[in-house]
C-alpha cells in the first residue's frame, strides 16, 4: 500500500510538473531541522509549488483544473516560511516568518488555510504548516541583544581629549542639526508629522542655546518621490539655517525650503558632509552635531567608515543621534552608529521624548565650561538611561510577540484537531514543540536581557568610580562629587517607555512648554 501511494503521489506530481512547468526544487535543512521533505514529495511542497507561501485549496490544484501562480507582491515578496525547528539554536538562526505573523495576523485567512490543510500528513509537516501561516521570527531579536554594548569609556575619553585640546574655556559653540526629510518623516507623531514635531522641538532648543552659540540646520532626504531612480535622491544635504546665532523670524522662514520629500534616506551622505560644515573656525569653537532621523541609510552607504571618520575626526567633539520612533532594526544600527563614533543614541517615541532629549543637550552645552568630570557624568547618565530603556522596551516587544505567537498557535492546532485534520497523537506531539517552542525562546531572551542589562550597569558604575577618583585627583572631595552625581540623576527628564509608563517625575527645570504654544510662536 505504502509503494502505490508514493507512485500515486508521484503521477499527482508529474501532472502538477507538466501543467505548471515547474521545476522542483528540494530544500535541506541543516542538522537540528526537521526535513519538510520525506521519500514522497510531500503536501507543504506541493503547495510551494503551484501558490508560492499563499496557502490556496491543494486539492484545486492537483485535480489538474486551470491556475495561474499568484504574483507575490510588498510584504509577500521575499517572503521565507519559518522552518520547523524544535532547537533553540535553529529557531535563533532561522530568516523565515509566517505569512500571517505579527501585525499581518488575519484570522479570517488563517481559519481559511487551516480548512483547506490536507488530511494525511506528517508531524513535522504540519507543525511547519502552522509555523508557515503564524510562527514569528526570532533572529533579529536576538542580535539586538548583543549589539548593545556599552560605550560610555569611549564618551568619556573623547570628552576628555576634546577638553585637554581647548585652549580657552570661553570658547563659541557650533551647533550642527542634520534632519532627515524624507517621505517617511511625513508619518504620525501626536497628530501631526515627524517632521514638524522636529521643527517644534528644534524651534524650542535653538531660542533656549546660549547667546554666543552659533546654529545651522540642514536637512537630507528631499527629492521626487515618484523618481524611478534610486539614486537621484541620495543626494547631499541642503542648508536651510546657515551658522548664524538664532534669529526666531529667519529660523521660521528657513522651513519653507522643506518642499519635497523623496523615498531615500542618505544617511551615509549626511553624516560625510558635517565636515565641511564643522571645519571652518573649528580650532575656536566647541563643535556639537546633532543628526535627527526615523530610519538608518537606504542608499547604499558604509555607515561604519564614517562614523569611524567621526571618532577620529578633530573638528566633531560632540555627535548625538537622535532616532523619532525607528525600527528596531534601524534602531540597533543607528546605536551602533553612535557607539562607533564616539557619541551618544537618544530616542524620541513621541512629541514629549524629543523636547525632553533636545533640553538635555541644551543643558549638556550650557554646561560646557564646568570640569570635564561633571560634564561626564552628565553624558553617560543620559546614556545610560536611554540604553536602558532601549533594552527593556525591546525585550517586552519580543515576550508580547513571543505571548501572540504561542497563542495563534495553540487555537490553530486545536482548530485542525476540532476539524478531525489530525488525531489526537498528532495534536499532542504538535503541541509539545509548541510549548517547547514558546519555552526555550522565553528563557533564552530572559537570560539575555539580564546579561545585557548586567554589562551597561557594571559598565556605567565602573565609569562612575573611575570619574569619581579623576574629580579626587584634581583635589576635590569624594562628597562634592557625590552631591552633583545625585543633582544629576534628580534632573534626568523621565524619557517614556512603550507603555506610557515615567520612572521619575519631572524636572523642576524643564522649560519646555507645549506643542500648541510653541506652533503659534513659530508661525
Amino acid at each position: 500500500m505504502k509503494k502505490s501511494r508514493c507512485l500515486g503521489e508521484k503521477s499527482v506530481e508529474r501532472q502538477v510538473i507538466m501543467k505548471y512547468k515547474f521545476r522542483v526544487t528540494l530544500l535541506a535543512f541543516t542538522v537540528g531541522v526537521f526535513p519538510l521533505l520525506s521519500g514522497c514529495s510531500t503536501v507543504i511542497e506541493k503547495i510551494q509549488q503551484t501558490t508560492g507561501n499563499n496557502v490556496e485549496k491543494v486539492e484545486t490544484k492537483l485535480n489538474g483544473q486551470e491556475h495561474k501562480k499568484p504574483v507575490k507582491t510588498g510584504v509577500e515578496k521575499n517572503l521565507l516560511p519559518p522552518a520547523p525547528a524544535t532547537d533553540l539554536a535553529n529557531i535563533l538562526k532561522d530568516d523565515g516568518k509566517g505569512r500571517y505573523a505579527g501585525n499581518l495576523f488575519n484570522h479570517v485567512k488563517v481559519s481559511e488555510a487551516l480548512d483547506q490543510m490536507p488530511k494525511g500528513m506528517s508531524e513535522e509537516q504540519i507543525y511547519a504548516y502552522l509555523l508557515g501561516l503564524v510562527g514569528e521570527n526570532y533572529k533579529g531579536d536576538n542580535t539586538f541583544f548583543k549589539q548593545m554594548e556599552p560605550n560610555y569609556r569611549s564618551q568619556l575619553d573623547g570628552l576628555k581629549s576634546r577638553i585637554n585640546k581647548s585652549s580657552s574655556k570661553d570658547k563659541a559653540t557650533n551647533v550642527l542639526v542634520m534632519l532627515n526629510a524624507s517621505n517617511s518623516m511625513q508619518a504620525d507623531m501626536d497628530g501631526k508629522s515627524k517632521l514638524t514635531a522636529s521643527k517644534l522641538a528644534l524651534t524650542q532648543f535653538a531660542a533656549s542655546l546660549p547667546k554666543n552659540t552659533q546654529l545651522s540646520v540642514s536637512v537630507f532626504g528631499q527629492g521626487n518621490m515618484n523618481s524611478l531612480a534610486n539614486t537621484s535622491n541620495c543626494q547631499e544635504p541642503k542648508t536651510i539655517y546657515p551658522k548664524q546665532s538664532f534669529d526666531a523670524k529667519k529660523f521660521s522662514s528657513a522651513w519653507n525650503q522643506v518642499t519635497t520629500f523623496s523615498r531615500q534616506s542618505p544617511l551615509t551622505q549626511a553624516i560625510r558632509s558635517i565636515y565641511g560644515e564643522t571645519r571652518e573656525g573649528a580650532s575656536n569653537t566647541d563643535q556639537t552635531v546633532l543628526l535627527i532621523t526615523d530610519q538608518s541609510d537606504s542608499c547604499g552607504g558604509n555607515l561604519t567608515h564614517e562614523a569611524e571618520e567621526v571618532r577620529l575626526s578633530n573638528e566633531i567633539g560632540n555627535f548625538h543621534i537622535i532616532g523619532l520612533k525607528v525600527n528596531r532594526q534601524d534602531e540597533a544600527e543607528l546605536r551602533k552608529v553612535a557607539n562607533t563614533a564616539g557619541g551618544s543614541y537618544q530616542r524620541a517615541a513621541d512629541s514629549t521624548d524629543l523636547r525632553r532629549v533636545f533640553y538635555n543637550f541644551q543643558k549638556e552645552i550650557s554646561k560646557k565650561n564646568e570640569p570635564w568630570q561633571l560634564q561626564g557624568l552628565q553624558k553617560i547618565t543620559q546614556s545610560y538611561r536611554t540604553d536602558s530603556l532601549l533594552l527593556s522596551t525591546h525585550y517586552e516587544s519580543v515576550l508580547g510577540k513571543l505571548k501572540k505567537e504561542n497563542e495563534r498557535l495553540n487555537k490553530a492546532n486545536e482548530y485542525i484537531k476540532d476539524l478531525q485534520k489530525i488525531n489526537i497523537k498528532e495534536w499532542e506531539k504538535v503541541d509539545q514543540w509548541i510549548q517547547n517552542r514558546y519555552q526555550q525562546v522565553e528563557d533564552y531572551m530572559d537570560n539575555q536581557n539580564k546579561t545585557a542589562s548586567g554589562k551597561l550597569e557594571k559598565d556605567y558604575e565602573t565609569n562612575l568610580e573611575q570619574l569619581e577618583q579623576d574629580w579626587e585627583k584634581d583635589g576635590k572631595s569624594k562628597e562634592e562629587f557625590e552631591k552633583h552625581k545625585q543633582e544629576v540623576l534628580k534632573e534626568q527628564p523621565p524619557i517614556k517607555n512603550s507603555d506610557g509608563d515615567d520612572s521619575q517625575t519631572e524636572p523642576t527645570e524643564d522649560p519646555t512648554e507645549n506643542d500648541t504654544a510653541q506652533e503659534t510662536q513659530s508661525e
